[in-house]
């Protein structure tokens, strides 16, 4: 009897090593061996992760202890405004609001790193890649109601009060709009539920979630600069207050701070064409 059971176990084994196929090492395994190139370009896990590599993992280290930091002001400024009443004091409580859960997002996002190094334990990419939109659009919301405050108090100062309500209305659709953008690129990302298994998508840079990202980071920012602009006009009329110098450099501030958002989606093409050629021939220029 265990003549004839060894013998049906040897023809099992024998047709388990010919005729279904063997899986002994997932070809997914994280981390990816993504300083191969044909791995780098096949899988989702190389290209959208962050923190696939040693040398990102300290960047994403301090970037994590930052935004920690900034998330404690943050909740310190949002418990110090919870007292104060009055019209200005709801947007002043809304922005530190909203600053603080950007900041939540960032600590979320880069947290991925640490949980990784520490634990074995990862972030679901379609989460990395939510708490990126969402950050954006975050960030994005918080401008445009600094923008609004800015604009209003200039435009009580100059008596000019019948520009409010447009002013107001302005603010409302983009704030609006970004709770739209952000619902839709939620919504997109759960449908697809990427995960660090899955094969890469094909990438483009004007992606949907992209070009919703790009639509409204450019129309905040002009909303924003236009803010900025009015201000240091305002000033400058002040020379005690703002002189020459000093408005040239908040100029030239606020135009790398509108580059840099305003064109996030070049800027992140270049930035992974340059994080490709980093991680699979280890300049981690």
């Amino acid at each position: 009897m265990s003549t004839s059971h060894q013998t049906l176990d040897t023809i099992n084994l024998a047709l388990n090593s010919t005729i279904l196929p063997q899986n002994t090492t997932h070809p997914t395994e994280f981390p990816l061996n993504c300083h191969d190139p044909k791995t780098y370009d096949k899988f989702a896990g190389c290209y959208f992760r962050e923190d696939i590599t040693v040398p990102l993992q300290l960047v994403f280290l301090a970037c994590f202890g930052l935004c920690l930091i900034l998330a404690l002001f943050a909740c310190k400024n949002l418990l110090l405004s919870i007292p104060k009443r009055g019209h200005k004091a709801f947007h002043f409580k809304t922005i530190n609001l909203l600053l603080f859960i950007y900041l939540l997002a960032r600590v979320a996002y880069f947290s991925d790193a640490i949980l990784l190094a520490s634990y074995g334990w990862k972030i679901p990419l379609y989460v990395v890649i939510i708490l990126d939109y969402a950050s954006a659009f975050l960030l994005n919301t918080v401008m445009v109601i600094g923008a609004y405050c800015w604009i209003n108090t200039i435009l009580t100062s100059s008596f000019n009060n019948n520009k409010k309500k447009t002013n107001a209305s302005v603010c409302l659709g983009l704030c609006i709009m970004n709770l739209i953008f952000l619902g839709g690129v939620i919504a997109m990302s759960l449908m697809k539920r990427l995960k660090d298994e899955d094969h890469m998508p094909s990438v483009k840079i004007w992606s949907l979630p992209n070009i919703l990202v790009f639509i409204s980071t450019s129309t905040n920012e002009l909303y924003f600069v236009f803010s900025c602009i009015l201000l240091i006009n305002r000033l400058a009329r002040d020379k005690r207050t703002c002189s020459k110098s000093a408005k040239e450099g908040v100029s030239l501030i606020i135009a790398i701070i509108s580059f840099v958002r305003a064109g996030r989606n070049f800027v992140a093409a270049v930035h992974k064409d340059v994080r490709k050629d980093s991680i699979v021939n280890d300049d981690y220029l």
